[in-house]
């Protein structure tokens, strides 16, 4: 695909001029046409973890999005985001909360900072199991590879599974 080799090489020369909405906006890009630039994502992933703290909700929840959609579990840069989530939590409109929930959930990602679990959206994601019940936390696991992930419910008190 010569257009998207060009785009990439161009990519990776100015990655290091890249804002976080560049970052993010790359990323889903490439997501959207399902196309997996390993060094482009390699940059990607370099820039981010270094800016983590300059990202805007959206562009947290697109980048995190784009590396399920493209089902890439980058190890270094999924902390990065939860990290860098966690502070600004409460500016997360619904969107956001579900793009960054179900990409931690569809890469199986379990990450705990401060004991705390990723998705941990007290009074801004208010969550209803089966049995009515209204849960505040989400809380993600891996499981055995012949399951998708468990996606959870937790209490913000102590993080014991409900339901």
């Amino acid at each position: 695909m010569p257009l998207i080799d060009a785009i990439s090489a161009a990519a990776l020369a100015k990655i290091d001029d890249y804002n976080q909405q560049n970052i993010a906006n790359t990323a889903w890009a490439f997501a959207k046409l399902v196309v997996t630039h390993q060094p482009l994502l390699a940059s990607i992933s370099a820039a981010a973890i270094t800016r983590s703290s300059e990202f805007i909700p959206q562009g947290l929840a697109n980048l995190a999005w784009a590396l399920a959609k493209l089902v890439v579990l980058d190890a270094p840069l999924m902390p990065a985001l939860s990290s860098a989530a966690m502070p600004n939590i409460d500016e997360y409109v619904p969107q956001n909360l579900s793009n960054m929930s179900w990409a931690f959930a569809t890469l199986g990602v379990l990450h705990q900072p401060d004991d705390c679990y990723i998705g941990c959206f007290p009074c801004q994601a208010r969550l209803v199991s089966s049995s009515g019940h209204v849960k505040h936390c989400v809380g993600f696991r891996e499981t055995s590879s012949s399951r998708p992930p468990f996606v959870g419910f937790y209490s913000c008190g102590g993080h014991s599974q409900n339901d």
